[in-house]
């Protein structure tokens, strides 16, 4: 068995210079993901218990990590290690194992109930620097119309399905992303098929917690409350909850695929930290914004409502600047601002919604950005498009100018249906003709700001139907 010193010097080193080691040995894949960390900050609706859970989450996490650097696997030698998860490569397959124990204690001593998905995967250095397993040439030189071999050149990057993959095609495709793609699956698969996981007994006669509702009470402090949400509470930053908060999320879109693209494991270090720190430099500090989750490509934000939508279009146009045109995922943000306190619930439900058709967007257009105002009854159109950082540029200067003056409570309070329709021009042209000469000029200044000519088209009003809601929020 090859000893720590030795597996770094002839191993793990040349790896992560791009370099093929000359010894070769049995290795072991080590891989943890903190499982569904959401559903433990957002289970109430209390801003103490959001900010309690998020601290008591990453103090959990670091204890666990504090587990590798303990048996001399600092963050250094780790192939990935963010916020929530990490990938490394271990010289020893029962250090590993006693990894996944120590993970899974310290996080759960910390959270009493987030659990820790673990990975424990023979490989050889063959397999690290070459690919997985060969596919016998017997399989795919099959030629023919048929749906396996088109699986199969699908896979070496042929559009044919009758065409035999060459071995250039073969080789071009066999390298160490093939293993990043067993270890996503393998991982996804060790999450969905827990067994033992923390529970919590409520018999039917027990008072329920008032903030989860869902465990039964242990205390009495401020009403009803169970020890896990207590916990939360005490753990909570100090100073006054804001009267009202706006959650951002930011996420490198298709991290994943980025990350199976890559040929070699320094190719995959060099390219998920970038990714990784790139997100967390782009937070502006300056906006009071706080990181309450981190894992795999995506951060979610806590940041005071007026200030949430200039945090999320400066932290898109820092991740632009950054990478110029050699992006290589788009990047999408999503704000979703409260109008009362205490909603987080309703806020993180709003903002993953966006996520998703943020997501479909960007393929075809790169960095976006969409921004809604929780509101009851909660209404959501799903067909409107995102914007681009442009765009969001254009909106926050066009609800500071609409917050200069008291407009009336009223106004244009149809834009958005009539815009689905088709009729905003009208609308918005007969409606403008009734108000006062004040609020007139205020939008010509909106217009002139927007250099919408003299013609508005339908951008125009969606931007407007959206600066309206976000000026009405904000006073």
């Amino acid at each position: 068995m090859m000893t720590l010193p030795e597996f770094r010097t002839r191993i793990l080193e040349p790896l992560l210079r791009d370099e093929t080691p000359a010894a070769d040995t049995p290795l072991t894949l080590f891989a943890a993901m903190l499982e569904r960390p959401l559903d433990y900050l957002f289970e109430s609706d209390r801003w103490d218990e959001l900010s309690g859970a998020a601290r008591r989450l990453a103090q959990g996490w670091t204890k666990a990590r504090s587990a590798l650097a303990a048996d001399g696997y600092p963050a250094e030698y780790l192939l990935h290690c963010d916020s929530g998860s990490l990938l490394a490569l271990v010289h020893d397959r029962t250090v590993a194992e006693r990894w996944v124990v120590a993970m899974e204690r310290a996080v759960a001593a910390e959270t009493d109930l987030v659990t820790v998905a673990t990975l424990v995967h023979p490989v050889t250095l063959a397999q690290i620097t070459n690919g997985l397993y060969a596919t016998p040439r017997t399989v795919i030189g099959v030629p023919g119309m048929n749906d396996y071999q088109e699986r199969i050149n699908r896979y070496y990057g042929l559009s044919s399905p009758s065409t035999v993959p060459k071995e250039d095609a073969v080789t071009q495709r066999r390298h160490f992303g093939e293993v990043v793609a067993l270890v996503r699956l393998l991982l996804t698969r060790a999450a969905e098929s827990r067994q033992v996981v923390p529970f919590y007994e409520a018999l039917p006669f027990a008072e329920r917690c008032t903030s989860c509702r869902v465990r039964p009470a242990e205390r009495i402090e401020d009403g009803p409350v169970c020890g896990v949400c207590l916990r939360k509470r005490r753990e909570a930053q100090q100073g006054p909850a804001p009267e009202r908060a706006g959650l951002v999320w930011l996420e490198a879109v298709g991290l994943d695929q980025v990350l199976e693209q890559q040929r070699t494991p320094s190719a995959y270090q060099r390219t998920y930290t970038e990714i990784d720190e790139a997100l967390h430099i782009a937070v502006p500090n300056r906006l009071g914004a706080t990181v309450l989750a981190s894992l795999h490509g995506w951060m979610l934000l806590a940041v005071p409502a007026p200030k949430a939508l200039e945090a999320a279009t400066s932290a898109l146009e820092a991740l632009t600047l950054h990478y110029g045109l050699k992006s290589p995922t788009p990047f999408i943000a999503a704000v979703a601002l409260g109008t009362t306190q205490n909603q987080v619930r309703s806020l993180h439900a709003l903002v993953q919604r966006m996520v998703v058709g943020l997501r479909q967007a960007s393929a075809d257009t790169g960095s976006l950005l969409d921004v809604r105002v929780a509101q009851s009854p909660e209404s959501y159109d799903r067909f409107r498009k995102p914007y681009t950082l442009d765009e969001a540029r254009r909106l926050i200067t066009g609800a500071a100018i609409l917050q200069e003056e008291a407009l009336p409570a009223g106004l244009f309070p149809d834009l958005a249906e009539q815009t689905a329709r088709g009729n905003a021009g009208l609308y918005y042209t007969f409606e403008r003709s009734r108000l006062p000469d004040n609020a007139q000029e205020l939008l010509k200044r909106l217009e002139r700001a927007w250099n919408v000519g003299a013609t508005p088209g339908p951008r125009f009003y969606a931007m407007l139907s959206d600066a309206l809601t976000l000026a009405r929020a904000n006073t």
